[in-house]
């Protein structure tokens, strides 16, 4: 008996060890909360706007029990927009640590556009929690602002097109709480890595300071490579915030036609307001442009706007027109003629066409509405 007991007494001591060690195991791992995060500053002194170009400063406090493992900022447009930018930190001073005051400064891409964003700020901690505190903010422009922006040909300064041996004309309205001290003009032309470069011109004298008004002529040379431009705008003020807005133009060097006008008559508002009278002339007058050849010819043609058998009237100007003989052949001539509207034609809405043809074959069509009346 009492070898039996000794026997007893080491298994029990087992049993109970094996019991303690199936009691440890089970325990449950420990359940940390998720990370606490405060969005404290966006923008400077909280001011919720960021400029293109700049950076954004952000500040924030976060709690994270279970430690940082990561901590992500991402921005994007509102409503209307797919622009997105960010940073993530995954290593050095946010890592591994329980709480800490965030601080930095993210760069805002400079194609960024402008207008309404959203911020989230993400924290990630070593359990795999998320917590994320957003903010609104906008982008802006430091430095000047330019509003109205028109770039084009004479008659049609919204066109986007720079006629080879004229001018590229650029409105618009700049405000600027400093000074503007500079405007420069460029332009280099797109899809060729070689491309050509317009000459860089300073039309800062072309700014109406008091008025805040841009109203530029930029030379486009005769010999000018046609395609399509990116034209840049320089702003400048005077604590040298710089402002660059781009417009894509063309560059193009078939005829064309400045300060037209088309009219029923000679006085200051009859010679422009596209009516005609029939039975009597038309008034026609321009500054015809051929960039590469000589003149060849101008067609003139009235065309009913009727969806069937529309009345037609053309006038032909070459070289066997008495009046043409004087500008044919010429590259730049100043054109005024008066137009027979026949006493048939019916009264009503025209379409009225004035097509100049060099002797390349080049063509600039100019295409107006006319009204004719008895």
């Amino acid at each position: 008996m009492k070898k039996n007991r000794v026997l007893f007494y080491p298994s029990l001591v087992v049993s109970f060890f094996l019991i303690f060690l199936s009691c440890k195991n089970d325990d449950p791992e420990p359940v940390f909360a998720a990370p606490v995060v405060e969005l404290t500053e966006v923008g400077l002194q909280n001011s919720k706007i960021g400029f293109v170009g700049g950076d954004l400063h952000i500040e924030g406090t976060i709690l994270s029990e279970a430690l940082i493992q990561q901590i992500e900022i991402q921005i994007h447009q509102e409503e209307g927009g797919d622009f997105s930018f960010g940073k993530a930190y995954t290593d050095g001073k946010y890592v591994n640590v329980k709480n800490l005051d965030f601080h930095e400064h993210i760069d805002i891409p400079v194609d960024a556009p402008l207008g309404e964003y959203h911020l989230h700020l993400t924290v990630t901690d070593q359990q795999g929690q998320t917590t994320t505190a957003e903010a609104e903010l906008v982008l802006d422009r430091k430095g000047a602002k330019l509003e109205g922006l028109q770039v084009g040909s004479k008659d049609d300064r919204n066109d986007g097109i720079a006629n080879a041996f004229s001018k590229l004309y650029i409105a618009a309205d700049i405000q600027s709480q400093k000074e503007i001290s500079s405007i420069k003009f460029k332009a280099a032309q797109q899809g060729s890595e070689n491309g050509t470069e317009l000459e860089e011109r300073d039309i800062t004298n072309s700014f109406n300071k008091s008025t805040g008004k841009l109203s530029a002529a930029v030379d486009i040379p005769i010999g000018a490579v046609v395609g399509d431009y990116l034209v840049s705008l320089i702003i400048t003020d005077a604590d040298g915030n710089e402002v660059n807005i781009t417009r894509e133009i063309q560059v193009k060097n078939t005829p064309f036609v400045e300060d037209f006008e088309v009219g029923s008559g000679h006085g200051t508002g009859e010679r422009t307001d596209r009516i005609g009278y029939i039975g009597k002339d038309l008034h026609i007058q321009g500054t015809v442009y051929c960039v590469i050849n000589r003149l060849k010819s101008i067609k003139v043609k009235i065309v009913q706007d009727v969806a069937s058998n529309p009345y037609t009237a053309t006038t032909l100007f070459d070289e066997s027109t008495n009046y043409f003989g004087a500008i044919a052949g010429s590259r730049n001539d100043f054109f005024h003629q008066h137009v027979d509207l026949p006493a048939d034609m019916p009264a009503g809405n025209y379409k009225f066409s004035f097509t100049v043809e060099d002797r390349t074959g080049g063509v600039y069509e100019k295409l107006v509405n006319l009204e004719l009346r008895k």
